[in-house]
């Protein structure tokens, strides 16, 4: 078995997807400039503007230790200590300097101890990103992945942060991906963490589940059947169940909705009790399991 890279230089030999990965984790993002020398320890590999303009400042660093956390000072200080300066450098119209900085550290994997303490740092716009790379005979692609403060949030005692690190590196990845995608679908969808899962909820009411199992990365959507994971071709099966299900559950939430217009306190799906930790897939009610997506919205969907 060939020795694995160690963070540093395995992130050295992805800096070329970085920019794409990037671009395309933070829709309308625009790069403005790379390789950053303002002579501090660490240099800036992408300069961005943020949608509303905010400066973006973007930096591949190692998962642990000291390093990323004193990086991410250091920029932070140089932004706001010459944030006149860089503009005039930069000579960007879409750059509004009166934002917050964001500095984005990229890491291929950053370790708990690292995430924790870089959570007081969130409010000063610090936010983590991890770099996976899938690969197939059909081709090789980067991902990012966002971390830090909200994937840290736990249930019971279990993070998705910690449910991704139990996993085989090479289910890693899909599992990441199938995360990030299936946040694409609704920002709003609830996310459940367990020990051995993670599952998603709609308005309260299970959209689908994933774990890890005997047989690898299992999936199931209320209309499904349990399905193995084993590459993105079984993910883009899997998703397509899951979107049918959600315009499903979307139906039904506003059906729910309408019938209880005008009744009192307690009839409304706000008053139900979303249930806590993991939910088994049998003890939820089927959702409709009609096709309702035609391949061209399914393909919108899709990375």
């Amino acid at each position: 078995m060939a020795q694995r890279k160690k963070p540093g230089d395995r992130l050295e030999g992805l800096r070329a997807s970085l920019e794409e990965s990037l671009v395309e984790s933070l829709p309308g993002l625009v790069v403005l400039d790379r390789d950053l020398d303002y002579g501090g320890d660490v240099g800036v590999d992408l300069v961005a503007a943020d949608p509303a303009g905010a400066l973006t400042l973007v930096l591949l660093t190692e998962g642990g230790g000291e390093q990323p956390i004193l990086a991410a000072l250091d920029v932070l200080a140089f932004a706001r200590r010459e944030g006149p300066l860089l503009e005039r450098h930069l000579g960007r119209e879409n750059l509004n300097m009166e934002l917050p900085t964001r500095v984005i550290l990229v890491a291929d994997s950053f370790d708990h101890v690292l995430r924790e303490r870089l959570i007081p740092l969130a409010a000063a716009r610090v936010e983590l990103f991890e770099l996976f790379e899938i690969k197939s005979a059909a081709a090789t692609r980067s991902y990012l992945v966002p971390r830090g403060p909200g994937a840290m949030e736990q249930r019971d005692g279990h993070s998705v942060a910690a449910f991704l690190d139990s996993l085989p590196e090479e289910n890693r990845a899909l599992a990441a991906l199938a995360l990030r995608r299936i946040g694409r679908i609704d920002t709003d969808l609830a996310v459940q963490p367990a020990e051995d899962g993670v599952s998603w909820l709609l308005a309260g009411e299970l959209l689908c589940a994933m774990e890890w199992g005997t047989e690898g990365l299992n999936a199931q959507t209320v209309s499904g059947e349990p399905t193995v994971i084993g590459d993105e071709g079984d993910l883009d099966s899997f998703l397509e169940q899951v979107l049918g299900d959600y315009v499903a559950g979307l139906d039904k939430v506003g059906q729910t909705a309408e019938r209880g217009a005008g009744d009192g306190p307690g009839d409304g799906p706000a008053d139900q009790d979303e249930g806590e930790g993991w939910l088994d897939l049998d003890q939820v009610d089927k959702l409709s399991s009609e096709a309702l997506l035609t391949p061209e919205e399914i393909e919108a969907f899709r990375d």
